[in-house]
């Protein structure tokens, strides 16, 4: 999977970080937010290996049980007619 934004900079309210990722579809900005608890080590190569395997319809049944373990919470932003994707996505890791 290419043409992906991510930011692995944040931390939600209660200390955990946050690996987000964000790509362009149809005008949408798809948002794919994974936290890491703050007991877990943190590691920015399994949060890109969950999010670019994360749509692949060909994973075997033992992965996407894997997979799910992580509940990323998916939200989907309607692109602004003057803003670019890049833009949508920077505001919404500033706000949230």
């Amino acid at each position: 999977m290419n043409n992906y934004y991510s930011n692995f900079q944040r931390f939600d309210n209660k200390g955990n970080r946050l690996s987000i990722f964000g790509r362009e579809k149809d005008g949408i900005l798809e948002v794919f937010v994974l936290k890491a608890n703050s007991k877990d080590k943190f590691s920015k190569n399994i949060a890109k290996s969950v999010y670019e395997t994360w749509f692949d319809t060909d994973n075997g049944e033992d992965w996407k049980k894997l997979l799910n373990s992580f509940h990323p919470k998916i939200e989907l932003i309607v692109i602004e007619n003057e803003d670019t994707g890049k833009y949508t996505f920077k505001k919404y890791c500033g706000k949230n």
